[in-house]
């Protein structure tokens, strides 16, 4: 966007869930907003106001700088390099570790592998809130908590351990196997009463 000479390099988002907005510079109230400006938005937005359809503006150095992107995960799709998603879904689950095999037919590539539940917007979290114990020391949670690894042939060489403050843990990436290995995903969760004990083993490659 450019205003009395001046060029400012800006991204239009959107949150897909349309519950939060952005609090930064450029947020909906900001008084750098002008007539001028916001007539250059595209798609006809009002970025003073489409925060009700999740949609704002963020400076594009607030998200990335010249060499890297900045503490923000964006989706990652490889749909044109061949890669697909598949994946198991387990409902009504208890607390109990569940172990999940995957055998990779070749090695064509990186694997992607993920635990997903809800979101925690979905689920009250009066119905997701409750104490556990770590190493004997009480910690209180407002959302499940989630413990997942990945081990491949036995061995113990690749862990992840993850409390899904959002419910939506972060890939492990593997690059390093041979067709035929076998991979285990060990998934553990605690509830704390939650309706909905779901959740989604996945694998995105090749």
């Amino acid at each position: 966007m450019t205003d009395n000479g001046v060029t400012y390099d800006m991204l239009l988002m959107k949150n897909p869930w349309g519950t939060t907005g952005y609090s930064g510079t450029w947020h909906k109230g900001d008084t750098n907003w002008n007539d001028a400006l916001k007539a250059q938005v595209p798609h006809g937005i009002d970025p003073t106001t489409s925060d009700t359809l999740g949609i704002f503006t963020i400076p594009m150095d607030k998200l990335a700088d010249t060499t890297c992107i900045l503490s923000y995960e964006i989706a990652h799709t490889r749909e044109s390099e061949g890669f697909k998603s598949a994946w198991y879904d387990a409902e009504s689950m208890d607390e109990a570790t569940h172990e999940y095999f995957i055998t990779v037919p070749a090695n064509d590539g990186a694997l992607y592998f993920t635990v997903e539940t809800y979101y925690q917007e979905i689920i009250p979290n009066e119905c997701t809130s409750g104490s556990f114990l770590s190493g004997g020391t009480s910690i209180s949670l407002t959302s499940p908590v989630q413990d997942w690894e990945v081990w491949k042939d036995g061995a113990s060489a690749y862990t992840a351990y993850q409390f899904a403050a959002d419910q939506f843990s972060l890939p492990i990436l593997l690059t390093s196997y041979a067709a035929g290995d076998v991979f285990k995903v060990r998934v553990t969760y605690t509830w704390f009463n939650s309706p909905s004990p779901d959740y989604t083993v996945k694998i995105y490659s090749k």
